[in-house]
């Protein structure tokens, strides 16, 4: 066990309102290697959001760059074996990959569509699709064949197309761990 005296990154979102790009970036590696370490080792975390994620070192007060994130709250992680694929419907609903809100198949991809949610909610403050209950959610999915979040103007060329790359419908869409961690 590690002590996280920094709290949660939603109490942080909730100080903060909205990131830097900088640390935007910075705790986005350190979630996606966190994630590739879980995922070699056949584990899916599926319950992915700011209150999961325990901030080390951090205070209003300490440069942002100085903070560690770690994954926490592994309740509903599971095992999958190389290509065996989950169907529990488990998880935040906001948080939550369309495949998983919509009761379909899916793998360690689905912990990927969270971390672009939580990037572009650190980015906006918002989550990036909007529905007052995870029934309307779903149906938000499953009417759009290609749903895309409203990126900022002003937000760089890649985190825009990190985000975007993350919140993709189809995971076999989705960018890959490498890509963030490398």
């Amino acid at each position: 066990l590690q002590y996280c005296n920094g709290g949660d990154l939603g109490d942080y979102l909730q100080g903060q309102g909205t990131l830097s790009e900088d640390t935007i970036r910075s705790f986005l590696r350190q979630t996606a290697s966190a994630l590739k370490a879980l995922h070699s080792k056949g584990i899916v975390h599926r319950d992915l959001k700011p209150q999961n994620m325990l901030l080390g070192s951090g205070s209003s007060l300490v440069k942002p760059s100085s903070i560690t994130l770690k994954i926490g709250d592994f309740g509903f992680a599971r095992f999958l074996n190389d290509g065996v694929m989950a169907a529990t419907l488990c998880g935040s609903p906001m948080y939550m990959a369309p495949e998983v809100i919509m009761s379909h198949r899916y793998d360690s991809r689905a912990d990927l569509w969270s971390v672009g949610v939580i990037g572009y909610q650190c980015l906006t403050g918002r989550a990036p699709f909007h529905a007052s209950t995870p029934a309307n959610l779903k149906q938000l999915y499953e009417r759009h064949k290609n749903i895309q979040p409203s990126i900022p103007i002003g937000t760089s060329f890649e985190l825009k197309n990190l985000l975007i790359g993350l919140l993709k419908k189809e995971p076999k869409d989705r960018i890959k761990f490498g890509w963030l961690v490398d």
